[in-house]
């Protein structure tokens, strides 16, 4: 009788572990499969294809160099990849606001594998191997349709490779939003990060012996804030 009633209590407390444990398991593979990033409900974030910089664009980017950090702020002229773009850019680096103009030639916007990371006060410069505010075409097709590529940025090369697909926050009219964008990285710690389109792809962020990191873009100059009330 004795023996019996053990019997009984031992099956009784392993099937008690076995539904204990199938439990586990069971909770286990809802959090794996239903609560993955891209499980979860969207509805909550405003992710967009791409966003436009047509003339009378801002974007304001915060920059750190050298143990400083400053503002920086593009105001595009014109932005067509397949003729000349143009942008005038302004920031408080040196202590009271600097300007200057920068165009890039047709030939850039297609095959520059280098990125400028040097402006020039009250200047207006002309690049035909060199990008700003864009990558070119050629980087953004080496980095999307193989394993990496080597991109200048200033006066450092690096070799971007590890490349993935994300999504990016930035302030767009004052709305929070989210773009697709590519992401690389260099083997000694350099990255870069772009829209992911082909005839829109502007630089997000860079870390390549300065940061540099997109905060917020206007669609027009008639809403954007002050240069000191931006990129902060």
């Amino acid at each position: 009788m004795v023996y019996k009633k053990i019997l009984i209590f031992v099956y009784q407390y392993e099937k008690w572990n076995f539904m204990k444990n199938l439990l586990s398991l069971i909770m286990f593979l809802f959090v794996c499969v239903f609560l993955r990033p891209d499980f979860l409900p969207a509805q909550n974030l405003n992710v967009m294809e791409t966003f436009e910089v047509p003339a009378g664009s801002q974007l304001f980017y915060a920059v750190s160099a050298k143990g400083k950090t400053y503002g920086f702020k593009i105001t595009v002229k014109a932005s067509s990849s397949s003729k000349e773009s143009v942008f005038e850019w302004e920031t408080d680096r040196w202590g009271g606001d600097k300007k200057g103009k920068v165009i890039l030639e047709k030939k850039a916007r297609a095959s520059a594998t280098e990125v400028l990371n040097a402006f020039y006060p009250n200047q207006t410069k002309t690049y035909s191997t060199q990008t700003a505010l864009w990558v070119s075409k050629r980087i953004y097709n080496a980095l999307t349709e193989s394993w990496g590529t080597e991109i200048t940025i200033g006066e450092i090369r690096g070799l971007f490779s590890c490349v993935q697909r994300d999504i990016y926050a930035v302030s767009l009219d004052e709305e929070p939003v989210y773009v697709p964008c590519i992401s690389a990285t260099t083997p000694n710690g350099g990255s870069i990060c772009i829209m992911d389109s082909r005839e829109n792809p502007i630089i997000l962020s860079i870390s390549m012996g300065f940061e540099m990191e997109l905060m917020t873009a206007y669609s027009d100059n008639e809403t954007s804030p002050l240069l000191s009330k931006a990129g902060r």
